[in-house]
């Protein structure tokens, strides 16, 4: 009952993140993304779908978490190598000459073979219990799996860094190596680096975790993660996956409102892996932040399953307002000390952005903190 336990325990906690995801589901959408990131799931292949643009867009098609020849997908897979039998055959023996007597060491040593050959096939039929068990040989057991960890680290910056970071991942996600295991560690590490560079920027925090889990629930962690992150925008400019690079064009009615400020930017950074990661669902804590960072910069090849960068919003002219953050981003946690969030005016009614420093509607100040 143990295996089935386990795999029942990950299924459970694989639909407790769906709903949990479905109830931090944003009202609205921003208008413009962008992502880069891929990985290998074992076997030579690499999570497919999710090419196209557009809010809600998700990995599809069907992969391989498996290494070597095995698949964790439908279909059947033999564990089993050949079988082995414990018959001897028979042999005959005749003797020549006269009548006499057998060798009594040459029976001892017929009789023992033929108690051996009893017990051999005795225990094959009604195997020993406990202690005792020996294995089965017609059905060997299956090989132990590794389980993988699924997170998504997420940070908004202030007008500090908003546009220097845009650019820089927008650089990266043009030039960037996605298609080969060492390319994609050194891609997701100078992102780290990225963020680190503009730790002073940091305005919020928050995260998605997932327990470590079977790869087929961790596959499907790390889509929900990602897809979900990836429909918070409506057009994404720029999506390197795999190798194969996509752009398209700012909507032209694209401009930025005087109510949404000099506006912020939210880097999401989402990462399986082959070993246990930090959770920090809840915590608002940047240093915690920090060191999760560098643990997830210190990943091998070997460790590193699969990433993704997803950043909003990746146009100039498209702003967001920590008020409007505060609706499409509900996971993420206000510094400490930071003038920033939804702010009701205490004269007209109107909700704006704190940074503003006074209410757009009728100009009064922000109530007192």
């Amino acid at each position: 009952m143990g295996p089935l336990r386990t795999t029942l325990r990950s299924l459970l906690a694989a639909c407790g993140l769906a709903l949990a995801l479905g109830l931090a589901a944003p009202v609205a959408a921003q208008h413009t993304g962008s992502s880069f990131g891929g990985g290998g799931f074992g076997g030579g292949s690499s999570y497919g779908g999710g090419g196209g643009f557009g809010g809600g867009s998700s990995y599809g098609g069907s992969s391989s978490w498996g290494g070597g020849s095995s698949s964790w997908g439908g279909g059947s897979s033999s564990w089993g190598g050949g079988s082995s039998s414990w018959s001897s055959g028979s042999s005959t023996s005749s003797y020549s000459g006269g009548g006499g007597s057998t060798d009594p060491l040459f029976l001892g040593i017929m009789i023992a073979i033929l108690i051996v050959i009893v017990i051999a096939k005795a225990t094959r039929k009604h195997p020993f219990h406990g202690a005792m068990t020996s294995p089965s040989y017609s059905s060997p057991a299956p090989p132990i799996t590794i389980n993988m960890d699924v997170t998504a680290l997420m940070v908004a910056v202030d007008v500090r860094a908003r546009a220097a970071i845009q650019a820089q991942l927008d650089a990266m996600a043009r030039s960037g190596d996605t298609a080969t295991a060492a390319g994609r560690r050194r891609l997701l590490a100078a992102a780290i680096a990225a963020l680190e560079e503009h730790r002073a920027a940091w305005v919020y925090v928050g995260s998605h975790d997932a327990r470590p889990a079977a790869p087929p629930v961790a596959e499907a962690n790390f889509q929900r993660m990602t897809g979900d992150l990836r429909s918070r925008f409506r057009h994404e400019l720029l999506r390197n996956r795999e190798g194969a690079t996509a752009t398209q064009d700012a909507p032209g009615s694209l401009k930025a409102r005087p109510e949404e400020g000099d506006g912020l930017c939210v880097i999401s950074v989402v990462v399986a892996a082959r070993r246990t990661l930090a959770d920090l669902d809840g915590i608002a804590d940047p240093e915690r932040f920090r060191q999760a960072f560098r643990v997830l910069r210190s990943l091998s090849t070997m460790e590193l399953v699969a990433f993704e960068v997803i950043w909003s919003p990746s146009a100039e002219d498209d702003r967001m307002s920590s008020a409007e953050l505060e609706v499409l981003y509900p996971e993420l946690h206000r510094l400490a000390g930071e003038p920033l969030g939804r702010v009701a005016c205490p004269h007209c009614g109107a909700t704006y952005a704190c940074e503003l420093g006074q209410c757009p509607s009728c100009g009064a100040p922000p109530p007192p903190a």
